[in-house]
């Protein structure tokens, strides 16, 4: 398997924030665009006809001076669910295999989310882990690193 370069990648994706700083050699980031918490139990059945969603609530990044472009999210420990800018839309060939991972910015800092699959166009969202320390994160930063594998 080898890794497909960054600017081969760009025709499947939208809604990137700045070209020159998201593609790598092998790789595009992924940049924040929302987060929520969890404020609800969800329900998770064998056969899915009593599966129910989490409730979510969106948090709302705070400017951190009143001329600021861009807000911070800061994160306490805990669980998240964060949503991208950027979309998947188109799908690669069945022969590739799409996989978004956490940037070592967030990990190295004490947080994670698990890599994943990229199997459906859309918008992507994932659960971050936060450690207890807590993290601060500004609106649009690059958290997460899609690369494909052929």
């Amino acid at each position: 398997m080898k890794k497909e370069k960054g600017v081969d990648i760009l025709e499947f994706i939208s809604n990137l924030i700045y070209e020159k700083k998201q593609v790598e050699d092998y790789g595009v980031y992924l940049t924040i665009c929302k987060v929520f918490r969890f404020t609800g139990t969800a329900d998770i059945d064998f056969g899915g006809s009593e599966y129910k969603k989490s409730e979510i609530q969106e948090i709302t990044p705070v400017k951190r001076k009143e001329e600021d472009k861009y807000g911070w999210w800061e994160l306490s420990g805990g669980v998240y669910l964060i949503e991208f800018n950027e979309e998947v839309k188109k799908l690669l060939p069945d022969a590739n295999l799409v996989i978004l991972q956490p940037s070592e910015r967030i990990t190295l800092n004490g947080a994670f989310h698990a890599t994943k699959v990229i199997e459906k166009k859309g918008k992507i969202r994932l659960t971050l882990y936060v450690g207890k320390n807590g993290i601060n994160i500004k609106e649009n930063a690059r958290v997460s690193e899609l690369i494909v594998l052929d």
